[in-house]
């Protein structure tokens, strides 16, 4: 019977995490931004990331104990004579866990795209669009259902 509540104790205390234990409204997702590659790129897709982000329910972006990191690098595609042929981008987006696996960072997804300078604000708005739905949005459904 010990060694039941022991591991029952273990186990709970693997799977426990600081987000469960708040309400649904009152859940906020941190997250970190990590933009590089050409600086004048990387500024406008920061720029361009962060106001989407703004506009989805309980984030906020945060270098503290993120809950998801968004990593982007940036570059400017040139043939051999210099001329610019377009962008490449890669995305990766991490998910940070609490409690005993918070050493661990869980990849969510990842992305390289090749696209055209016009472009950057329209897939900007995809990726935070697809990152909303494939990583947070399943999370605010957990916290809903745990709602007391």
């Amino acid at each position: 019977m010990i060694r039941r509540t022991l591991l029952l104790v273990l186990f709970s205390c693997f799977t426990s995490s600081t987000a469960f234990t708040q309400s649904p409204s009152s859940t906020k997702f941190r997250i970190a931004l990590k933009i590089s590659g050409d600086a004048a790129l990387a500024s406008e897709i920061e720029g361009c990331i962060r106001q989407e982000l703004s506009l989805l329910k309980n984030v906020d972006i945060s270098e503290t104990k993120p809950d998801y990191t968004i990593n982007v690098i940036a570059m400017e595609i040139e043939n051999k004579e210099h001329v610019p042929m377009g962008i490449a981008v890669t995305w990766l987006s991490l998910y940070h866990p609490k409690g005993f696996f918070e050493d661990c960072s869980l990849v969510e997804d990842y992305r390289l795209l090749t696209l055209e300078k016009e472009d950057i604000r329209s897939n900007c708005q995809k990726l935070v669009a697809r990152f909303d739905a494939k990583s947070l949005e399943p999370h605010r459904k957990i916290f809903q259902r745990t709602k007391p």
